[in-house]
């Protein structure tokens, strides 16, 4: 019988082992990722576009989010044409956050879609996935 690793789990929204030497390497990469978009200049707005089309799972035309940023793995986030998050952005993308076409967030929005610990685990990192999807309404 194939078992299912940690990261399919995740996406597919049943329990996983946060501490799962992938995810734990998926997480170190994005955070890599992120120091490099945080440390960028201002003046270097088209690299900063470049940093988070290759961290993001998927993009829109016309993306920008202010510096600081901070994200668990990027790849679980998704968000359309014209999106703007402005100074100190949190994104915790356990699982899948979709975010829609025209959608402007202010300084200090924190979008988080991880969800209690199984409180019946003897282990908390076993984390039960649901992700958000913002979209202009």
């Amino acid at each position: 019988m194939h078992q299912k690793t940690e990261n399919r789990k995740k996406i597919t929204g049943t329990l996983y082992d946060s501490c799962d030497p992938e995810l734990v390497a998926d997480c170190v990469c994005a955070r890599e990722r992120v120091c490099t978009f945080n440390s960028s200049l201002v003046t270097e707005r088209e690299r900063r576009i470049v940093l988070l089309k290759e961290l993001f799972g998927t993009t829109g035309d016309r993306i920008y989010i202010e510096p600081t940023f901070h994200c668990n793995y990027g790849y679980n986030i998704h968000v359309g044409d014209h999106f703007y998050a402005n100074f100190d952005c949190v994104i915790l993308d356990c699982a899948p956050v979709v975010i829609g076409h025209h959608c402007l967030h202010a300084s200090g929005v924190h979008i988080y879609s991880r969800s209690p610990a199984n409180p019946h685990s003897s282990h908390f990192w076993f984390i039960n996935p649901s992700g958000p999807s913002l979209s202009k309404g």
